[in-house]
């Protein structure tokens, strides 16, 4: 039976001054020896896989930081990767059209060692690519496209862990003092949420804590303070930051100061729209 042909190399030649490239000076320069150690991985795969070149995959970056170790993480391998397209280590040009990980370096180290072997017509890039640069597609730059949504997914999560820790902090509170838990932090709530978390001043916490010692808010006309009515607009929550419902008296009792003249004034003011929940 005739000996199956092998596709990849089994060792590749390298140039002992390697290190004098001005390319490898600028890589280790951005990335120091991390950023080395990713891109001679990267591109022994390719001799490996198929003599000069790796196709790229959603899970490509983990799979390398999971093998290099070394302090190595998916999104660090993504930016050395970048780095190595932007400094021409790899082929920019054929990864946009057919993700594939290669470069012209890769390919003359290949014919060395292969000499009766061509390369793919739509891969040389030692001869010149068959397609023009005006007719690449951005569209399918994968590292782009995998960038952006690692940043929207890394903003989510943190959001969601924040949201969370904000309604644990509210039903804290709320269960202490006889007031509504959160059920659900609806979208309309997180749209309210971020606007209220790029005011410098809010800080639910602190809110909650001025509120925890009001018998104003804790009493049974207290049951407009809810957390909707908090998160609604910065002045509600200022008015309980400066104090305007920090009144300690018992506020079914009557006395001969202006403390119930100010109590029936907040009331009206509630009843007239200050409450938004």
């Amino acid at each position: 039976m005739a000996r199956k042909k092998q596709v990849g190399l089994t060792y590749a030649p390298q140039d002992v001054d390697i290190h004098s490239d001005r390319k490898i000076r600028r890589l280790l320069t951005e990335f120091g020896a991390t950023g080395y150690l990713v891109y001679d991985y990267v591109k022994c795969l390719c001799y490996k896989e198929n003599g000069y070149w790796i196709k790229y995959d959603d899970g490509f970056c983990l799979d390398v930081a999971d093998v290099l170790k070394s302090g190595t993480t998916e999104n660090s391998v993504l930016e050395i990767l970048k780095g190595c397209f932007r400094m021409s280590l790899f082929n920019a040009e054929v990864f946009k059209v057919f993700r594939i990980i290669t470069s012209k370096g890769i390919q003359e180290r290949y014919l060395e060692v292969r000499k009766n072997e061509t390369i793919n017509p739509d891969l040389d890039v030692i001869n010149g690519l068959r397609y023009k640069k005006e007719d690449l597609s951005t569209e399918n730059d994968d590292l782009v496209h995998k960038e952006k949504e690692r940043k929207e997914n890394e903003i989510k999560e943190k959001e969601s862990k924040l949201f969370f820790a904000l309604a644990a902090d509210w039903d804290f509170f709320a269960e202490k003092n006889s007031k509504a838990k959160i059920l659900e932090i609806t979208e309309k709530r997180k749209a309210k949420l971020r606007k209220r978390l790029t005011e410098p001043k809010f800080d639910l916490r602190k809110i909650l804590t001025i509120a925890d010692k009001s018998v104003f808010i804790n009493s049974e006309k207290g049951g407009w303070f809810t957390f909707d009515w908090v998160i609604e607009s910065e002045s509600n929550y200022l008015k309980v930051i400066e104090g305007n419902f920090n009144q300690n008296q018992d506020v079914n009792s009557t006395n001969k100061n202006n403390n119930n003249d100010r109590y029936t004034a907040l009331e009206r003011e509630l009843e007239d729209g200050f409450r938004s929940a």
